[in-house]
């Protein structure tokens, strides 16, 4: 899965906002339901966690904190 797809099944921009994949992946679950589905829900639960581990690579490497301050410039 590509990390198009990604932003593509929780329906949002790419984004290292935890609470904001949290909040769309909550969102899509209401429409992807296991017991009908189960291959579309396995593909956003996937979705999700790759999200997840994209918002924590970015504030690992320090680029989640200029973002969120608004200075994108690297010393």
């Amino acid at each position: 899965m590509n990390e198009k797809s990604i932003w593509e099944l929780l329906e949002i921009e790419p984004t290292n906002d935890k609470q904001k994949i949290r909040k769309a992946y909550a969102q899509q679950t209401k429409s992807h339901h296991l017991e009908e589905d189960p291959q579309a829900f396995g593909e956003l639960n996937r979705a999700y966690q790759q999200a997840l581990q994209y918002a924590k690579a970015i504030e690992g490497s320090g680029a989640g904190q200029a973002e969120k301050s608004g200075n994108l410039d690297k010393e």
